[in-house]
């Protein structure tokens, strides 16, 4: 099981980064001849506000989940994907569909959008999660960064990358 999560410099960034590995986790176990379908899941102890896991259908899963059956027939992103251009419209595509771990899942939202002989009920084994962690990390320890916003790329990516320190160890003054 592989973990995903970036430290980017602002909320849009790391949307932007959260999304490019939702993309790339999908195509990524499509080249392993497995499908992984995103589930809304839990964060857990590593926090954040927003975590898709990425199950495969499986008997002997360890997790109880709850999807739509249309979600297996959606298409992977194909090759020629551009990582820079809106990915909204792919993560909307495979996230509108009902799909979710059994410790997110709620039963009346199932049963409303999914017509009953599309509900599927299955064990699965997670392959991979995605984190947005907001600043759940980089605030408590007050983390700044030296680079200033014209550093970045038109994607939003940093042209150069410092490690982000400690405000106090920045500039040992006051804010």
């Amino acid at each position: 099981m592989k973990d995903a999560y970036s430290f980017d410099m602002d909320e849009a960034a790391a949307r932007r980064s959260y999304r490019r590995m939702f993309v790339a986790y999908l195509r990524i176990f499509a080249r392993m001849g497995l499908k992984a379908i995103p589930m809304r899941a839990e964060t857990g102890p590593i926090g954040g506000d927003l975590s898709h896991e990425f199950i495969i259908l499986a008997e002997t899963g360890e997790s109880g989940v709850y999807c739509n059956a249309d979600v297996l027939d959606l298409p992977v992103p194909g090759e020629d994907i551009d990582y820079d251009s809106d990915l909204e419209p792919i993560i909307n595509d495979w996230t509108r569909p009902y799909a979710a771990t059994d410790d997110v899942h709620d039963q009346a939202r199932f049963e409303r959008e999914t017509p009953p002989e599309k509900r599927l009920r299955k064990r699965g084994i997670e392959v991979g999660q995605v984190f947005y962690f907001g600043d759940k990390y980089s605030k408590p320890m007050q983390a700044r960064s030296r680079v200033p916003t014209e550093s970045r790329g038109r994607s939003g990516r940093l042209l150069r990358r410092r490690r982000l320190t400690p405000r106090r160890r920045l500039d040992r003054g006051p804010s």
